[in-house]
């Protein structure tokens, strides 16, 4: 199995502080959570004789060095497809992929990219869609999604050259050594289904250049796949670490630091706590665990009521109250406000709901608004993956800190 780089970073100044090579990075916890559950398919290689049923299209390719064989390879616009049958009751789908990345792809780089990968999910989201550069010239999103956010080439990758990729440019620039860049994906999404059929597919800037290797493409040189039984979550030190790795705005995010998150699920949250209020984020905390949605807390129960007191003085009250409380029950405050016919009830809880979006996006844009805008766009895509009840409210947040 393929062991990436480590990436270590300080955390932003947070209380949690990891030591340089003392704790496993999230790869590698999340590689030993993997192996405590149901394995429902693996593809070690792919010799053409062995026959691959799950995959489509069957096409296969033994690398010029390493003797390995590959399913591949795919050009521009070409899909392959992997069909999971029989899965047992689970909640979740996990995906471990080693792509490799062949030949002159160019990242971000705007004279002969965007050269694009993605990952989806059929009939449902979108698992990643990022770049990859094989030239030190240019830059690429990955581990990042395609946005903004940038690092240098081969960042995020397993391993580099061991393939044996070359590319002859004849006259315009001889031989071209080290093309190939092996990536070790990890993909999770919510998923109950007894089947699943997850789509790969590139949009790049395609060279044609040898006729045998036709520029840049890309190949499968193995994959795992488990399911994760209802309830069962990574450890509380697996989130942590992933938590450190997707939020540390100094260095990339790790490959397996969005998984992890999808997987996490609720019990994920207090280990982000820290670093979402660090970057001005709180206000996309979710709920606290146990509290079911459509229904509010006994304390908030109370505070709306007390706003519609005959007592002045306890109404200023309730208004305080409802500010602390607010971060934690925005869903359900709004519904209080929608369905409410008290007048004056109505006006304080949009009045609170109005100045806590206002206090949350005015520090978010003043003081970061760079490392805002990348938490924000993770989140995003978190989000995407998870389809928690309580989704519909974070993206609420995110389109108006969007705003």
């Amino acid at each position: 199995m393929l062991r990436r780089n480590r990436m270590r970073a300080p955390l932003l100044q947070l209380v949690l502080v990891v030591s340089a090579g003392a704790e496993p990075d999230p790869g590698q916890l999340l590689e030993k959570f993997a192996a405590s559950l149901p394995l429902v398919h693996r593809s070690d290689g792919f010799d053409p004789k062995a026959g691959h049923p799950e995959w489509e299209p069957l096409r296969f390719k033994r690398s010029p060095a390493g003797n390995r064989d590959l399913l591949g390879t795919f050009q521009t616009g070409e899909q392959a497809t992997l069909r999971l049958r029989g899965l047992p009751a689970h909640e979740f789908l996990l995906v471990r992929l080693d792509l490799a990345i062949l030949c002159h792809w160019d990242g971000v780089w705007k004279d002969y990219g965007p050269d694009t990968w993605s990952a989806s999910l059929h009939g449902g989201p979108k698992l990643l869609e990022t770049t990859f550069s094989n030239f030190e010239r240019a830059r690429q999103n990955f581990p990042d999604e395609t946005g903004p956010s940038t690092h240098p080439w081969r960042s995020g990758s397993a391993s580099h050259g061991d393939l044996g990729w070359t590319l002859d440019m004849g006259a315009r620039g001889g031989v071209w050594n080290d093309l190939d860049t092996t990536y070790q994906l990890w993909l999770a999404v919510r998923h109950d289904k007894p089947e699943a059929l997850v789509e790969f597919s590139g949009s790049f800037h395609d060279n044609p250049d040898p006729p045998e290797l036709r520029g840049e493409c890309w190949a499968v040189s193995g994959c795992e796949s488990w399911v994760v039984p209802a309830g069962m979550r990574p450890s509380e030190e697996t989130i942590r670490q992933s938590a450190i790795s997707e939020f540390d705005m100094a260095a990339p995010p790790h490959p397996a630091a969005v998984a992890v998150m999808v997987l996490a699920g609720t019990d994920g949250f207090p280990a982000i706590k820290k670093i979402l209020t660090t970057c001005n984020l709180s206000a996309l905390i979710l709920p606290a665990p146990g509290v079911l949605e459509g229904q509010a807390p006994t304390a908030l129960d109370q505070t709306i009521r007390d706003l519609a007191s005959d007592d002045f003085k306890k109404r200023e009250e309730a208004s305080l109250q409802l500010k602390k409380l607010l971060p934690t029950n925005l869903d359900a405050v709004r519904k209080t406000r929608d369905s409410t016919n008290d007048p004056e009830v109505r006006e304080r809880l949009e009045l609170a709901l109005r100045e806590h979006h206002q206090a949350q996006l005015k520090p978010a844009e003043e003081e970061q608004p760079d490392k805002a805008a990348i938490a924000v766009r993770r989140l995003r895509h978190i989000l995407r993956l998870t389809k928690a009840p309580q989704a519909e409210q974070w993206l609420e947040h995110l389109r108006l800190l969007a705003k």
